[in-house]
């Protein structure tokens, strides 16, 4: 199965090659969409690509990388400059209680998203923002859901076929 992360720090730019159809059960280039991988699956009444608010997530995202930044950068300063630990200190808390709101931001966005459980075709896959597409909008191969801890039903088809090929 091929990792549905996107916003990863670390990207492969070519790990998925343009205009080819990934082997992976779980990724699609959507080549094809009449012909989903997963196509029996998709919940009824969902459009294929599957809109699910990318620009919010990605919004999210894009504030905690670069607030990530800020405070390395401004704890690097503030050591180097022989700053006072308790000062320090508490900088970095600060920072850290703003990167942990964006990221309960980030997470509710999923968790309570009105897509969450169906079955589509969500643009952001295999460290690509765009041009691969996942079957769902969040399961622990997209986002960990630290509370439900749910692959989604296409990866667990992919994950009993791969077992059924090695023990049979």
């Amino acid at each position: 199965m091929g990792d549905e992360y996107y916003t990863s720090d670390v990207s492969y730019e070519d790990f998925y090659p343009a205009g080819i159809e990934p082997t992976d059960p779980n990724i699609t280039a959507l080549l094809d969409p009449g012909n989903l991988k997963w196509k029996d699956l998709v919940s009824p009444g969902l459009e294929i690509p599957t809109a699910w608010g990318k620009e919010k997530f990605d919004s999210l995202n894009q504030s905690m990388g670069k607030l990530t930044r800020e405070k390395e950068d401004t704890l690097h300063y503030l050591k180097k400059s022989g700053t006072d630990a308790e000062v320090i200190r508490r900088m970095e808390s600060l920072y850290n209680n703003k990167l942990y709101s964006l990221r309960a931001a980030a997470d509710s966005f999923l968790f309570n998203h009105p897509l969450k459980g169906k079955v589509g075709a969500f643009e952001g896959a295999g460290y690509q923002s765009e041009g691969l597409y996942r079957p769902t909008v969040n399961s622990m191969m997209h986002h960990f859901d630290a509370g439900e801890r749910s692959y989604g039903i296409v990866n667990e088809r992919a994950i009993i076929e791969m077992i059924k090929h090695y023990t049979e």
